[in-house]
């Protein structure tokens, strides 16, 4: 079973070694990699031409990190498809391993585990899934998006991310394979994944703000009913993962937003 990770640059030159690294390390070995890099004005090329292992890099202008992320599940030839993004990692060198073995035993067609947040190399956060019930979409829940891996067939079959949607995308498009489809879907009760805090969605107040009003439109666009409960909680259930609480208040309120 062949899995294709997507990677995602943009002047991504202090962090993309550590990303491609925590890829080549597995020790499952039949993995495509596919960088999509947009344009890097700095040695982010360089550095990923030295490491050499990738399967695919493309390079240029895109519209944005969900455009790149189209063009890289477009080229995706793996039967299982997950992503790492350039200032993260893999949770350890056997994660994919362990990915591909649950998806031979439960026969699943997605996949979603654990993530961590970390800011300056101190865990601040741990997302915990739990288990997947599409009425937990009323009371803010969601899986974390780099921690799910899904059958290439399932990508095929359906839109990918929607471009309206400039913070939210991968909400509104998991909302779709999750909420609206009738896949089969496994909790991985594991934590695959470390993100670096500070992503297009999380990086300000501001953001977190304007991710939670396309949320809403997610709803509304694919003519769902909207309960009165989820707009609030979903940044409540973010509170509750908070375990340095902290260093969560300093990234937010003692730098410029």
């Amino acid at each position: 079973m062949k899995v294709s990770i997507i990677t995602l640059t943009y002047n991504s030159e202090k962090t993309i070694s550590r990303s491609l690294k925590s890829v080549s390390n597995q020790t499952y070995k039949n993995i495509e990699h596919i960088i999509i890099d947009g344009k890097s004005k700095d040695n982010t090329i360089q550095i990923i031409n030295t490491h050499n292992k990738h399967s695919i890099l493309v390079s240029e202008k895109d519209e944005g990190i969900y455009d790149a992320w189209n063009k890289g599940m477009k080229l995706a030839n793996g039967d299982i498809v997950g992503t790492v993004m350039s200032d993260d990692y893999l949770k350890s060198k056997t994660t994919i391993e362990s990915i591909v073995q649950s998806f031979n035993k439960e026969g699943c067609d997605i996949l979603y585990g654990n993530m961590d947040f970390v800011l300056n190399g101190e865990i601040i956060r741990k997302w915990r899934a739990g288990n997947f019930k599409k009425y937990k979409y009323y009371f803010g829940w969601m899986p974390p998006p780099p921690a799910v891996y899904i059958k290439n067939s399932i990508i095929k079959k359906n839109k990918l991310f929607d471009l309206q949607y400039k913070i939210g995308a991968d909400y509104e498009w998991l909302l779709r394979l999750f909420y609206i489809k009738n896949y089969n879907i496994f909790y991985k009760d594991e934590y695959l994944y470390t993100l670096e805090y500070g992503g297009i969605s999380n990086k300000s107040l501001k953001n977190v703000f304007k991710g939670n009003m396309e949320n809403y439109y997610a709803w509304k666009n694919n003519n769902l009913s909207k309960f009165p409960f989820w707009v609030p909680m979903k940044p409540l259930f973010k509170i509750f993962q908070i375990k340095k609480l902290s260093s969560f208040f300093k990234f937010y309120f003692l730098k410029s937003n």
